[in-house]
């Protein structure tokens, strides 16, 4: 049966009577491909794992956000009062079914023995809807917080702002019986060391990291700290060389391509510069790629890679990072969506 919310025009590319399992009325897996499961892994408490080859690209999980608090709540005088307020009138709005499957969820803000509260479930488990920044509102989802993380992360979240729902792509092929990682941070944490990216995720989570980059040793590690301090060092280059930083800046959103900072004049940008920023860029892009950062943040970096080099009419480079964003669209938002609608028109429409 198809899902009424969604139009008839993009169920065909989502095939939800036949994607997702509904047979199971478990409330935890209604909102999951019958691709993927839920179960118990050793030492992690509940993960979710995959139950075929999964191909990159791939729709996991699309979810309704059972609780909603709006962005205001986080800038009134009393925030933490008045989370609490938001949380438990949310709460009385509950079926017993989504309720047991709220206080189902961890909370990492309790030490061992006491009893979970409400607001640390909520702390533990809530979803921006959308990119961070002052104004976005947050919600909890039931299923999508039993993906558990990874700093090199197998599937990624975005907010399907037409559909209302929280939705999980693959982003790299998952082979069958693998468990399945988003990866809990923005790039501000990713670009940290090894000890300052477990450190934040105990002090966030409660679990210390064990993925596959956090486990590294040696040469190895070294390599990858130092990696993913060039992405940070390279960041910091490029925004010397593109923009006036004045008081004005804002540091609420985690990429260059959405500073609200003034960008350099045209005419105080020599060529030479220009050349040296977009090196730099793409030098931190194809790190970026290299560490298996969030797409959403490999995008970003596009972005910028496509403003130098539209400005140093370097249609070559334009092109052919052009496509890799179009690629990344669709493996982050699937085809026929908005965002990767957005992409294709850069060339369709001949932005540059």
């Amino acid at each position: 049966m198809d899902d009424p919310d969604i139009p008839p025009y993009m169920r065909g590319n989502y095939v939800l009577d036949k994607t997702y399992n509904e047979e199971n009325n478990d409330y935890l897996s209604k909102s999951l491909s019958s691709c993927i499961t839920i179960r118990e892994i050793f030492g992690k408490g509940k993960g979710v794992v995959s139950l075929q080859d999964i191909p990159p690209g791939t729709l996991l999980a699309r979810e309704k956000p059972l609780i909603v608090l709006p962005w205001w709540v986080r800038h009134t005088q009393f925030p933490k009062k008045e989370m609490q307020k938001a949380i438990f009138r949310a709460l009385d709005e509950l079926t017993d079914e989504e309720e047991d499957a709220f206080y189902s969820l961890a909370d990492s803000k309790i030490l061992p023995g006491q009893e979970k509260t409400e607001t640390g479930i909520w702390r533990t488990n809530n979803f921006a809807l959308g990119r961070s920044h002052q104004k976005t509102h947050n919600g909890l989802f039931p299923s999508l917080s039993r993906f558990n993380h990874s700093c090199v992360p197998t599937a990624e979240f975005h907010w399907n702002s037409f559909l209302k729902r929280q939705e999980i792509n693959s982003i790299v092929h998952i082979p069958k019986g693998e468990e399945i990682f988003l990866c809990y941070f923005t790039i501000n944490e990713a670009t940290k060391d090894r000890d300052k990216r477990v450190k934040y995720l105990e002090d966030s989570y409660g679990f210390k990291c064990e993925c596959k980059d956090c486990s590294l040793s040696g040469p190895e590690a070294e390599d990858n700290n130092r990696s993913r301090s060039q992405v940070e060092e390279l960041e910091l280059q490029i925004k010397d060389i593109l923009y006036d930083w004045s008081s004005s800046c804002s540091d609420d959103d985690e990429s260059l391509s959405n500073a609200s900072c003034d960008h350099k004049e045209s005419n105080n940008l020599d060529e030479a510069g220009l050349f040296m920023a977009l090196s730099l860029c793409t030098r931190r892009y194809e790190l970026m790629k290299y560490l298996g950062f969030k797409v959403i943040s490999r995008l970003d970096a596009i972005k910028n890679i496509l403003d130098i080099a539209e400005d140093l009419g370097d249609r070559d480079t334009w092109r052919e990072y052009v496509d890799i964003g179009i690629e990344l669209a669709n493996l982050l938002y699937g085809p026929e969506t908005f965002e990767h609608k957005e992409w294709v028109k850069k060339t369709r429409h001949g932005e540059y």
